[in-house]
């Protein structure tokens, strides 16, 4: 779609919502927009790139690996991408912010170890890592008190990851996987 067209939309149509464009490898975009815009102009109007055509969408941040039962081993989040003549409204993502999630990988290959062993799930690339974080408790079935001093890392890194950042931004196509360790941090242990 051209500029012009862009120019032309309505955009007092619906609900005006504020849109945070996630896409892999650059800074996250924001735009106002209506909620009954297309996903693909919504993108366009967020000027993030010529490389969005091959990347599956997403919309809202994900967090269904927070239902899976704890003996599933190797699952996988049904976070269903959309495509770029949907619209915000449809899928329920209103009240003011949508997230959508541009990235070529359509499910992100996690390892997470703790203690020695590793568990495996494919994320949504739309999933917080505070949502792998929560999910790898679960299924160590480590206690809340000792969870709340446990963090994320990557493999062989000093910091833990930040909470809010997406599991998206932190792998690649074509190898759509990161391996993470959850360790305590090392400011509260000294």
């Amino acid at each position: 779609m051209t500029s012009e067209a862009i120019e032309k939309t309505d955009r007092n149509a619906g609900e005006q919502i504020t849109t945070f464009i996630v896409h892999s490898g650059s800074e996250t975009r924001v735009v106002k927009a209506s909620s009954h815009e297309e996903v693909g102009v919504i993108i366009e109007m967020a000027r993030v790139g010529t490389d969005t055509e091959e990347a599956f969408i997403f919309l809202g941040e994900f967090d269904g690996a927070l239902v899976e039962a704890v003996e599933i081993e190797d699952g996988e989040d049904n976070h269903k991408p959309v495509n770029r003549h949907d619209h915000p409204h449809h899928h329920g993502h209103h009240g003011g912010v949508v997230h959508i999630h541009l990235h070529k990988c359509h499910r992100v290959k996690v390892a997470v170890g703790y203690n020695g062993v590793d568990k495996h799930h494919r994320f949504s690339p739309a999933a917080t890592v505070e949502t792998v974080r929560r999910w790898a408790v679960k299924k160590f079935r480590i206690s809340a008190t000792d969870a709340e001093k446990l963090y994320l890392y990557v493999l062989g890194a000093e910091t833990p990851l930040d909470v809010t950042k997406h599991v998206g931004d932190l792998a690649t196509a074509p190898d759509c996987h990161i391996g993470l360790v959850l360790l305590p941090d090392p400011l509260v242990n000294g």
